[in-house]
């Protein structure tokens, strides 16, 4: 027996027309970098380096519209450090800035008055200053230390964008100045600390801790997804010459994290700010891996 149901997830059906739409077009730019070192000692250098590079469009430009008038994206890369390597000890300083011109912004809503999504698609500028730090301590010959941490301010540039906040009736809408705002899924500070056991030459273990700082769901920061910190541990094993034996455990503590938010509740502004329950994309809970290498 046949039975219809009324709802809404067959009334809105993308199909072909049966007519193709044929384009010729051609795109192109220069990209390049240039970069320098100046290694001062035999332990301690210096270094700088600038990219200036960019992104074509592509076919996907042109799905649905073949007179589309897609735009380049230009983006911009400096960064500057110092290494320093002695005994028992390395450190690797480097400042960093990053600017995204002409950067796409989509916003993807729910109208309840059509009963389909909206979808928005803007373009703005980003800019992010960072400081990264990264290096090792061997504290004996058979322990040793391996650290990173980043500091970043990823950041909107003018961003000012009038947005539809409820479909009413009547509408609502609202206009959001989103400049200086915090980028999306993007945390200010992040960590690394891996210490490592070498118990003989056949085996090793160690633990990785990993740090992430609050990060944002939508372009106006109101709704925050908190920081999360990841234990995970290695071991590594050669019972015999030619072969290796590896145990990876991640998540150890099966630590709740979330990565991003719904972006079908609005990347504008969500419209799940103040709800005790959301979506998010959450990492993995605890699992283990195990694998071999037989060299030959």
């Amino acid at each position: 027996h046949n039975l219809a149901l009324a709802g809404i997830a067959d009334d809105s059906v993308l199909t072909g027309t049966g007519v193709f739409d044929s384009f010729d077009t051609d795109f192109d730019d220069f990209g390049w970098t240039a970069g320098v070192n100046w290694q001062f000692a035999d332990n301690a250098g210096v270094f700088a380096r600038y990219t200036s590079t960019f992104r074509l469009p592509s076919v996907g430009d042109y799905i649905t519209n073949a007179t589309a008038t897609p735009v380049i994206r230009t983006m911009d890369f400096s960064e500057a450090g110092s290494k320093y390597a002695y005994d028992r000890w390395s450190l690797y300083a480097t400042a960093f800035q990053t600017n995204y011109d002409k950067f796409r912004f989509g916003d993807r809503r729910f109208n309840t008055v059509t009963g389909a999504y909206d979808d928005i698609s803007v373009f703005t500028d980003t800019e992010t200053l960072g400081v990264e730090l990264e290096g090792s301590v061997n504290a004996t010959e058979w322990l040793e230390v391996g650290y990173s941490a980043t500091w970043q301010n990823a950041e909107f540039g003018d961003f000012v964008q009038t947005v539809l906040v409820s479909n009413g009736p009547p509408p609502v809408v609202q206009t959001f100045d989103f400049t200086g705002n915090q980028l999306l899924r993007v945390p200010e500070f992040s960590a690394r600390v891996t210490p490592a056991i070498k118990i003989n030459e056949a085996v090793r273990f160690e633990v990785d801790y990993q740090y992430f700082g609050d990060r944002y769901s939508d372009a106006a920061n109101l709704l925050e997804l908190p920081a999360y910190d990841v234990l995970s541990a290695n071991l590594r094993w050669s019972p015999m010459e030619k072969l290796t034996l590896y145990v990876r455990g991640e998540n150890l503590l099966n630590e709740v994290g979330l990565t991003e938010g719904n972006p079908r509740a609005g990347t504008f502004v969500s419209g799940e700010v103040g709800s005790p329950f959301f979506v998010g994309r959450p990492i993995y809970g605890r699992n283990f891996r195990f694998s071999a290498l037989w060299d030959f």
